[in-house]
């Protein structure tokens, strides 16, 4: 359903271009009144009432799929004051997961009855231009990928918090209405699509909390000089131990730190957690001083870009090397700075570097934004280590939950298919709240292309194939079908999911194998496949027509006949089954390998994977001599390509259909190993890993239900969920699950 939003309600945008503006509606009222107004704005906003922040938005979509938030008002009785800060950045700006029509405009709606008193388009309102904030690519030196959009330079001296947040300051014009039709009322008029249709948010407003100070600690103090240029400044361990204490103690209690004149100083924060935060700082004093504030996941051991960071509690001898915003003071008192958009990591670095007049930090205070997701369950297992592991793997998810899904808050911020399958299976385990995985299937399908495929990531401005990830986005369906069971909802998405399936049908070549679309051909991390010399087996080496991928397909295939079964198209059912017994024929002939009784990676037959093996028993096609033979080869062949934490997921899956758990429970060492190495979220890749917070390691939250305790659906239509518990060795485990009706179950070994 398409918002119904008024048509006498129309977007509203500066007269003259800008990049960043202001948007006041001034109003007073004869008594206290509460309503609901719908806010959008492409592409984003910060909205006030009366100088206090309520929401922020829009909630990232794209054009067919654009989103307005809903905020119910409190008013006063006297005057009142809406306010919004609205922004629109172009591509080299802003994080690659903004869409937009490159086109700042702002939309308020609100009922009939209160169109002339709010309503954009009816009501009086103005904006103005907003200076004082530059943009400044990061420039960091560890930095491969860095897609979250661009740092900030904000100058005071032209800057003025209080001119968006309460409305203040001179030059307001009045607003311009943008002349076309901004939604889609039940179906097109005249068959005519707009350029963009607004639907209601489907999920609940992002997390706006204060962080307590009380957590933090101050790690060193030392007197290096900041430039505006990005530069990674070594950490040594110095003897400054009472200014350690004194400014920790202000931090926490919030009170006021002064730097004096004709000074530098450095300050590293850690804040013992990972956080994705919005700073703001209050400054008084310090004329043509310069405030850098940077973020980092970790402290790096060199600036070679080898992303080596070691022990993830240890800064001496160690280099900062974040993404850093710059703040200029102009002597003001209580200066306002704030982002327009969150940062992520666990330390801060706060340069100061004062000229004639001292600055005094009035405050320093950081909002923790995310999805509001809480675990609703429970989990008490007689392993040490997973439940030393369990809540760095609980943050890792909540960190990569925001208006979608993402692979890594600190990095890309991008909802990647093959990462969200994974983050969606440990949300069904531990809470009811389905909003954020629909989105993420739904918002996939509409990046489908006319070959059929679905983007890997998406929402977002640059398109990636990676053909395995359009088939995990029908893993993505299935198990919600499995799990959620709407056959409804699963009809919706029928077409996307043959669409997907259709481009690799059509690719069957006449041996059987199927030609693999083109695009990154991705698999996992494993260390044999990063550096090929010419003299190493890859999955690229085959160009797509590896067994790895063949298999893959045949798995996914196989879920798809599933819910072709249960939705009751048995003429499209068949036809899958003729595909992948074709498949099947070709696949055993080039990749089996009698002598080592598993499947080989390519036709040579002189390397082989845990990948395929896992994508072969799990597609469910294999005899029982195949089975043996796979089964030995995971548990003795040491040879294997072996999987990295990604893919770990597969395996895990595979050791449980294969009856052998105990290898999963032996694998969860390497989990409670990040802990005893400092970490507080869990990482992409083995050491040296660029993300330290991937959410794909999460998965071993959902194999102590799934697996371990064995707890899964019956099967497609049957929600009745099967206990067949294969714990591994593990004595003990009690849980509470999810069920998907609002109910939470007991669960005990």
């Amino acid at each position: 359903m398409h918002l119904d939003i008024s048509t006498k309600s129309v977007w509203i945008k500066p007269q003259d271009p800008s990049t960043i503006c202001a948007f006041k509606r001034e109003f007073e009222l004869q008594e206290s009144t509460k309503l609901t107004i719908t806010v959008t704005a492409d592409q984003r906003y910060i909205l006030y009432l009366n100088g206090e922040r309520i929401g922020r938005g829009s909630e990232r979509g794209d054009i067919d799929n654009w989103y307005a938030e809903e905020y119910t008002l409190e008013l006063e009785k006297g005057k009142n004051i809406l306010t919004a800060l609205v922004w629109c950045l172009p591509k080299e700006l802003r994080p690659h997961a903004q869409i937009s029509r490159d086109r700042l405009m702002f939309l308020v709606a609100t009922q009939e009855e209160h169109l002339e008193l709010l309503a954009t388009g009816n009501a009086h309102w103005q904006y103005k231009n907003i200076e004082g904030i530059y943009f400044d690519h990061p420039g960091m030196i560890n930095t491969a990928q860095w897609m979250t959009g661009t740092n900030l330079v904000i100058d005071a001296s032209d800057f003025d918090y209080n001119c968006f947040r309460l409305g203040k300051g001179d030059n307001w014009q009045d607003a311009q209405n943008v002349n076309f039709i901004q939604t889609v009322r039940g179906t097109a008029h005249y068959g005519i699509l707009y350029t963009q249709k607004i639907k209601k948010a489907p999920l609940a407003l992002q997390i706006d909390r204060k962080i307590n100070p009380k957590e933090f600690s101050v790690r060193a103090i030392d007197d290096c000089e900041p430039t505006k240029e990005s530069i990674a400044y070594k950490i040594v361990e110095n003897s400054q131990t009472e200014k350690i204490k004194a400014i920790e103690s202000a931090l926490k209690n919030n009170k006021s730190i002064t730097v004096p004149a004709n000074t530098s100083r450095r300050i590293i924060i850690d804040f013992n957690q990972y956080y994705c935060a919005y700073p703001e700082i209050t400054v008084s004093g310090g004329k043509n001083s310069i405030i850098r504030l940077g973020w980092a996941e970790a402290i790096f051991e060199k600036t070679d870009g080898s992303y080596r960071k070691g022990h993830r509690d240890e800064v001496f001898g160690k280099y900062f090397d974040g993404k850093t915003d710059i703040f200029l003071p102009d002597g003001g008192q209580r200066v306002e700075f704030c982002t327009l958009w969150w940062k992520a990591g666990r330390y801060i670095e706060l340069i100061v570097k004062t000229e004639e007049e001292p600055l005094v930090i009035e405050n320093i205070s950081f909002f923790e934004t995310r999805y509001p997701l809480e675990m609703e369950t429970s989990i008490n297992v007689s392993h040490d280590g997973f439940m030393k592991a369990l809540p760095i793997m609980w943050r890792t998810l909540q960190m990569c939950s925001h208006e979608t899904y993402m692979d890594c808050p600190y990095y890309e911020q991008l909802q990647y298919i093959g990462d969200t399958r994974l983050q969606v299976l440990v949300t069904y385990m531990t809470t009811n709240d389905i909003r954020l995985p629909k989105k993420a299937i739904d918002i996939c399908a509409a990046s489908q292309h006319p070959d059929g495929l679905v983007l890997a990531h998406y929402p977002s401005y640059t398109p990636q194939i990676i053909p395995q990830f359009a088939l995990y986005w029908i893993g993505m369906l299935y198990d919600f079908a499995l799990w959620r069971g709407d056959k409804n909802y699963i009809k919706s998405h029928l077409f996307t999911m043959r669409s997907i399936l259709e481009c690799y049908i059509t690719k069957l070549r006449d041996d059987g194998l199927v030609d693999w679309p083109e695009g990154w051909d991705w698999n996992d991390w494993p260390e044999e496949w990063q550096k090929n010399d010419g003299t190493k087996e890859i999955p690229t080496t085959f160009k797509g027509l590896c067994s790895i991928n063949q298999f893959l397909l045949v798995y996914i295939s196989g879920l798809a006949i599933e819910i072709e079964e249960w939705i009751g198209d048995k003429t499209m059912a068949q036809r899958l089954k003729d595909f992948r017994a074709t498949l099947m024929i070709a696949i055993r002939r080039e990749f089996w390998c009698e002598e080592t009784r598993a499947f080989a990676l390519g036709n040579t037959k002189k390397s082989f994977t845990e990948h395929t093996q896992c994508f072969a028993v799990l597609s469910g096609m294999l005899n029982e001599d195949e089975l043996a033979g796979i089964k030995h080869n995971l548990l003795h062949n040491e040879t294997l390509h072996r999987a990295t934490v990604y893919f770990k997921h597969y395996l895990f899956e595979t050791y449980y259909a294969l009856d052998c758990t105990e290898e999963i429970v032996k694998q969860l060492d390497f989990w409670s190993g990040l802990v005893d190495r400092g970490f507080k979220t869990t990482i992409e890749s083995p050491e040296p890993s660029r993300s330290d917070c991937h959410a794909w390691g999460a998965h071993p939250i959902y194999h102590v239900y799934a697996s371990l305790l064995g707890v899964r659906p019956n099967k497609l239509g049957d929600r009745t969920l099967v206990h067949n518990p294969k714990p591994g060795g593990i004595e003990k485990i009690e849980a509470t699950m999810a069920d998907g009706n609002g109910s939470i179950l007991k669960l005990k070994l």
